[in-house]
């Protein structure tokens, strides 16, 4: 579902981080309108505001889940005991 940059870019942000660089901007946006990111704002040391995000609960549980689909011995595993897949 993720691209690799998509993918590197959503794992960095799961526990809530600064955004960077407008790539991230761009990739976290697109996610936020979706529900899988959490952005908001935050004071830093030097009184300015400064952009964050977080995944959401749903947006976690898509990561965890491309990060099952990625490995290919679990990827077996997750076929073979799961129904729904």
């Amino acid at each position: 579902m993720f691209t690799d940059s998509e993918y590197e870019v959503l794992a960095r942000f799961k526990k809530g981080e600064y955004i960077g660089s407008d790539l991230e901007k761009e990739i976290l946006y697109k996610y936020a309108s979706i529900g899988l990111v959490r952005l908001g704002f935050h004071d830093d040391e030097e009184r300015q505001c400064r952009e964050t995000a977080r995944l959401s609960p749903l947006g976690a549980r898509m990561l965890h889940r491309e990060r099952i689909l990625r490995n290919p011995v679990k990827r077996f595993l997750y076929q073979l005991f799961s129904p729904l897949f």
